[in-house]
């Protein structure tokens, strides 16, 4: 599951109700200290179901601790889809059990109130019985009969009694149908599978029978043994033995419960299968029949919620909350905070294995092969260990070559070492002389190298279905190079679980997927958050974090010029989601996309720039229409010759959108409905009618415009810059799948903007780290 939206409330430095979206891999936290960063992944923990709130650190100051209201935090996650179909499963099995134990409730508190009639019937008939019989004479011959209790007792009674027996054999029923949901696969009621499960039990019980025959075995052994320490007169065997029948007696009656347990589910399954065969148990196949037919779909989101210093994770049904639901809990990621990695231990010892500041050691053994079971002895060397450490050590490279492509020519050897301790070592062919310590590598080598082995070790010792990895502040030592590299390391492991981390270091912000940060700034009413502070060439950020544009990092070392902001937008989102895809691998951290207006202002722009004392790489983008001839022409005299890009003939940016029609007319339609007022479907239709009637020539998005305008009833048309957001918030969140055709148009546009710009591509660096 990917955790898609957070929401807090008095809760540390949240006091006002805040939203916070993630990014399904990366969500980065920017802001200054003290501002609420840490705070927030702290919230994250709570949704491990183990970590409740506690007063004196979680909640908010002004907040009241008696009111079991806060903190309050709701989390809401997304099903992955290979985990959909297990889910329905689980919520399909979990809707059939419901209702058989409903039904076997209601059955049983029927059951409960006949008894207490057949009771108190059966104690009026007693009393009848008891009272002095009447007398009276017959015939005149003198004698005498008794007069019976009254007979609508007496018929009330066996009614009853017949009654509780056909209620007994309905519980037997729904009892069986129950048993086969609880053991058979997920509720599946196929033949198929009870006899598969019943095979499956009748080999546990084999399993339990020979477990209690062992231990009625260990039972007259040890009674010998009492017997005899009693004959010799010793207290301390009297009192071993005593403790020991003590224990097999606790052994056995387990043994004999789970015997009973399995041999009752046994009998039911096999009822089971019986009816299946031969159809002549008619109610209970309608019953089966009835559970088999109910099932239930996997949402698309669930909520859970975190309420009140000690509250429990909840599950939210609309309004109203839930215990957490059992079939719920192994789908949950598990969520770690990491410490940031700045040097890598290269030797162990047999105590300190297992403390915190080892878990890197402990991936390496991990991915060695060593059994954890094993580790103790491992570290007293003898020609046995010796040669486990050999092996070991051939598995450890075997496993880092697969799955590290980058550091094949690297060997890796674990050790022994004086006093007990295990060393890892490496052989790197480009020193010769000796061996390299893993301690001593370059910090961008601890981190990409370090992080994946420590996220290794954690996830062998919490299992889980996923993961939630952060890192408060990583890489804060590390040259601004470094800090790139790092980048590169977390966005790897992102790829199979979420990642998010803190970070006040603009070298941290990664442009190639702007729409991945959030800034968090602390005003008066406590941690705020701004979903978009990329927006403004990022001036939000820069300003929270205290510093000037010129000689940051957002200060680009390749900028393209093109005429509009939302060329700009459009063209962001399009490199962003190409390199999400996999179609491109070009690093656009460097790059800065410039609006610079008609011919004459981008003229000016290009010579600021080309003056600069530190001159990027500059390139344009021009449309393929007379205004683009003449912004080109202008900056012919100005950039060099093989820095423009031109689109194809009447061509805009618009026409290299993925989704003309599926994904930007509906939301330009949208956009025109929230922002104007009108409705959305008339909106579509106007301008479904207009595209249908557009010339050869016409530009489609002015057609679009146009359309809008006309529905609204808008004296101008609307600006792009607001529906350019749009699309590329819905761009971004792969809502458009990109065709072929569309993909091949859109790696031609990026060759034409590599051959311009040259940028640097993303994979370079994590070569770099390991040389």
């Amino acid at each position: 599951m990917r955790l898609t939206k957070v929401q807090i409330k008095g809760y540390r430095s949240f006091k006002a109700k805040t939203t916070i979206l993630l990014d399904n891999h990366i969500t980065v936290l920017l802001g200054a200290n003290d501002h609420g960063k840490t705070n927030f992944l702290s919230a994250l923990e709570h949704l491990n179901v183990d970590h409740p709130f506690e007063e004196e650190r979680d909640l908010n100051w002004d907040e009241d601790a008696d009111s079991g209201e806060f903190p309050s935090i709701t989390y809401t996650l997304k099903p992955e889809s290979g985990e959909k179909a297990g889910i329905s499963v689980a919520l399909t099995f979990q809707r059939r059990i419901d209702v058989v134990m409903d039904k076997l409730s209601a059955l049983n508190d029927q059951r409960n109130g006949i008894e207490s009639e057949i009771q108190h019937l059966k104690a009026a008939l007693e009393s009848a019985e008891a009272e002095e019989p009447e007398e009276t004479s017959n015939g005149g011959e003198g004698e005498t009969k008794q007069i019976p209790p009254d007979a609508a007792v007496s018929k009330l009674h066996q009614s009853k009694k017949v009654e509780l027996a056909t209620l007994e054999e309905m519980i037997e029923l729904w009892e069986r149908a129950r048993e086969v949901l609880s053991v058979a696969s997920k509720g599946d009621l196929s033949q198929k599978v009870a006899d598969t499960a019943i095979a499956n039990l009748k080999r546990s019980l084999v399993s339990s029978d020979a477990e209690l025959k062992k231990a009625n075995e260990r039972k007259a052994s040890t009674s010998d043994a009492l017997a005899a320490a009693q004959s010799n007169g010793s207290a301390t065997g009297v009192d071993q033995a005593k403790k020991t029948l003590r224990d097999i007696d606790a052994h056995i009656s387990r043994w004999l419960k789970e015997s009973a347990r399995l041999r009752q589910s046994i009998s039911r399954l096999e009822k089971h299968v019986e009816s299946q065969k031969s159809k002549t148990n008619k109610e209970y196949l309608e019953i089966i029949n009835q559970i088999g037919l109910l099932k239930a779909d996997c949402p698309e989101t669930f909520d859970l919620v975190r309420s009140g210093v000690g509250g429990k994770l909840e599950f939210v049904q609309g309004v109203v909350t839930e215990p957490l639901p059992q079939f719920l809990k192994p789908f949950l990621p598990k969520v770690q905070i990491f410490s940031s990695v700045e040097r890598l231990p290269d030797e162990v010892n047999k105590d300190s294995i297992l403390s915190d500041e080892n878990l890197f050691m402990r991936g390496i053994f991990y991915y060695a092969g060593l059994e954890k079971n094993h580790w103790a002895k491992a570290f007293s060397q003898n020609d046995h260990t010796s040669k486990q450490l050999e092996d070991a050590s051939v598995s450890l490279n075997e496993v880092l070559r697969r799955d590290w492509r980058q550091g094949r020519e690297l060997e890796f050897k674990l050790q022994h070492r004086g006093n007990a301790k295990i060393n890892l070592v490496i052989s790197d062919p480009k020193v010769k002389r000796r061996y390299v310590r893993v301690s001593r590598r370059s910090s961008g080598f601890a981190h990409f190298f370090g992080l994946k082995t420590m996220l290794h070790a954690y996830e062998q010792e919490a299992p889980s279905a996923s993961y939630i990895w952060m890192f408060d502040e990583p890489g804060m030592s590390l040259h601004p190079d470094g800090q790139h590299d790092l980048l590169q390391a977390l966005d790897t492991i992102s790829k199979q679980n979420q990642v998010i981390y803190t970070t006040h270091s603009l070298f941290m912000i990664d442009k190639n997927y702007p729409a991945r940060h959030r800034l968090l700034a602390k005003a008066n009413e406590g941690t705020r958050v701004d979903g978009k502070p990329f927006l403004g060439n990022w001036r939000a950020a820069i300003d929270a974090l205290g510093l000037a544009l010129p000689g940051t990092i957002l200060f680009a070392t390749h900028v393209l010029l093109v005429e509009g902001a939302s060329d700009a937008i459009f063209l962001n989102a399009l490199l962003q989601r190409m390199a999400e895809e996999g179609m491109h691998d070009l690093d656009i951290n460097p790059l800065s996309i410039m609006p610079a207006g008609d011919s004459k202002e981008a003229d000016a722009v290009a010579r600021i720039l080309m003056e600069a004392s530190m001159r990027p790489r500059v390139a344009a983008l021009y449309d393929g229409d007379d205004g683009g001839k003449r912004r080109k022409a202008k900056l012919d005299k100005v950039l060099e010759k093989d820095a423009h890009v031109v689109l194809e003939k009447q061509k805009t940016i618009e026409d290299y959108l993925p989704g003309f029609e599926d994904l930007f007319v509906p939301i330009a339609a949208a956009y025109g409905a929230r922002v104007f007022g009108g409705d959305k479907k008339e909106i579509i239709a106007e301008i479904t009618a207009a595209l249908k009637e557009a010339g050869k020539d016409e530009k489609r998005v002015d057609v679009v415009l146009g359309a809008i305008k006309k529905a609204a009833k808008l004296d101008e048309a609307p600006s792009k810059v607001g529906i350019a957001r749009d699309y590329a918030h819905a761009l971004l969140g792969a809502e458009h799948k990109i065709s072929k055709e569309e993909g091949d148009q859109l790696k031609k546009l990026v060759a034409m903007l590599q051959g311009a710009l040259n940028l640097p591509t993303r994979t370079t660096a994590q070569d770099r780290i390991l040389q």
